[in-house]
């Protein structure tokens, strides 16, 4: 990239970025939408990313506990959260931190959560249950 001479470095989709931060520290890297760059270990965190990496991510982790207890105020008895979510579009690391940051979310807000795969049919089946009017949904974040 140094040899391009270029002014900017535009990266997406998400499996580019590595290489893009491999190839310049100096020259500043936007990045398309994109997974959690702090939980895959490029930037050290949302909040102060450090380097020369900037963009928008799709995941903000840190919204995760906000979301449910605003979720809670909305549904004053909630306890119970169903997420649907497709485990394959994250790595399996980024997947097992994804699913820990939401289960563990839920709890300073007295909630409990179920993620629910939405490539298997059972989890298909989990939201069309009898007792689906006890469970509320929020799509993967």
């Amino acid at each position: 990239m140094k040899q391009l001479g270029v002014d900017v470095i535009v990266a997406g989709p998400f499996e580019v970025l590595p290489a893009a931060k491999a190839s310049t520290s100096r020259v500043p890297i936007v990045m398309t939408p994109s997974a959690d760059l702090a939980v895959a270990g490029i930037v050290a965190s949302l909040d102060h990313p450090g380097g020369n990496i900037t963009g928008i991510t799709e995941m903000m982790p840190e919204l995760a506990a906000p979301r449910f207890a605003l979720l809670k105020e909305i549904v004053p008895g909630l306890r119970r959260v169903a997420v649907l979510w497709r485990p394959g579009t994250l790595s399996r690391r980024r997947s097992k931190r994804f699913s820990e940051i939401i289960e563990t979310s839920a709890y300073p807000a007295g909630g409990r959560v179920q993620l629910v795969d939405a490539r298997q049919r059972t989890g298909i089946e989990y939201l069309h249950a009898p007792k689906l009017s006890s469970r509320r949904l929020f799509r993967d974040f």
